[in-house]
């Protein structure tokens, strides 16, 4: 079954992140982030649940695993890098003063740090884009979380993961205030980190109660009430993300602090997430058999990333370049984001496809040089 839902959602939540940061360039009241990247997260850990058995039956080594999500995302990643190169190069030589040679260098520093996914090690001054901690928290995660799935199965994902989530999400908010600012110091690493480790394992127990769940035998009046809960799930989680700056800042009366604020809409994600990927409420919509809802489907799958990927970083530096240190507007910004989109979007495909290309080459000259020895 290939849950349309799913994909709506993802699009649906990286054009509020875009939202949240026209926030944080002051275009739009701020609203919190954090929840909206777990939400990411928790579908980065399902989704590798889901293929967890096929890849043991086929032997998939955990490295290679490794390098197929990596490779998944890096021709995106690799465009999105190339508009900061330039950005950046133009912004230290007209902005900052630098020469020519100072500004290459440091620009192919930062190019290197987003493309390699090193920000989340500890090295925010090899950061381009801003937004590509999510990339670099992601791949550090399942190498952290993933071989133990391989080595205790579902006695891991079923036990440990919910209460490693527990900790790593709980902990971020009772240390820090809030599930924003990914760079920030916790337990001596970035919080970005541990909030990956955290969801990702929350998506894994995220695939356990969804195997639950759909042992259920459900009538239609009961489809119809768990879909009442999922819809209704979303719509609290974006409103709390929307009123999130009018409570913390006394405009509106809450009796939850920041910290549980979050929690709560971690938690109503949580169950909203797992009841979309149950697929047994009235509201999932299967389009298997359905080649133009699927190329949507995959094109909401892949914009999505595409979206977050070229939203914020490459705007900040044409708001410098433009000797504003703000945008002049909510559609100037929303034009740059939508030939920032398409240049990632359109480049990412051509490298995949130049990819493609190439290693069809590599295996027809590897049988030719087979036959001929």
């Amino acid at each position: 079954m290939r849950n349309f839902n799913i994909d709506i959602l993802r699009m649906l939540f990286a054009i509020l992140i875009v939202i949240a940061h026209m926030g944080i360039m002051k275009l739009v009241p701020e609203m919190v982030v954090g929840p909206l990247i777990i939400f990411f997260f928790m579908l980065t850990g399902y989704f590798t649940m889901v293929g967890h058995e096929k890849r043991m039956a086929g032997q998939q080594s955990f490295s290679r695993f490794l390098l197929s999500k990596f490779m998944s995302f890096f021709p995106y990643l690799v465009m999105a890098a190339v508009i900061v190169f330039i950005l950046q190069t133009i912004l230290q030589i007209d902005y900052y003063g630098y020469t020519l040679g100072e500004s290459i260098i440091s620009s192919l520093l930062t190019f290197f740090g987003d493309i390699s996914c090193l920000s989340m090690f500890g090295m925010p001054f090899i950061r381009g884009n801003t937004a590509a901690w999510y990339l670099s928290g992601m791949m550090i995660g399942l190498a952290v979380t993933y071989p133990f799935v391989i080595k205790f199965g579902h006695n891991f994902t079923k036990y440990v993961s919910p209460l490693i989530a527990l900790v790593c999400i709980a902990g971020a908010l009772r240390i820090t205030g809030t599930l924003f600012g990914p760079y920030d110091d916790m337990w001596g690493v970035t919080k970005g980190l541990v909030e990956s480790v955290g969801s990702i394992c929350l998506g894994y127990f995220v695939f356990e109660c969804v195997t639950k769940f759909k042992t259920l035998n459900l009538t239609k009046a009961g489809r119809h009430i768990f879909g009442i809960v999922e819809l209704g799930c979303y719509a609290l989680s974006i409103l709390m993300i929307a009123m999130w700056v009018d409570i913390n800042t006394g405009h509106l009366e809450s009796y939850l602090s920041k910290e549980w604020y979050e929690l709560l809409i971690t938690f109503t994600l949580f169950i909203a997430v797992v009841l979309t990927c149950s697929g047994k409420t009235s509201l999932a919509f299967d389009i298997s058999g359905r080649p133009f809802l699927l190329k949507v489907s995959s094109f909401l799958a892949t914009g999505s990333l595409v979206l977050y990927l070229s939203n914020y970083y490459q705007i900040y530096f044409v708001s410098k370049m433009t000797k504003a240190q703000i945008l002049q507007g909510d559609v100037m910004y929303l034009i740059y984001v939508a030939v920032s989109f398409v240049i990632v979007y359109i480049g990412g495909k051509l490298l995949i496809k130049a990819g493609k290309n190439l290693k069809e080459k590599l295996i027809i000259t590897e049988k030719e040089d087979e036959s001929t020895a």
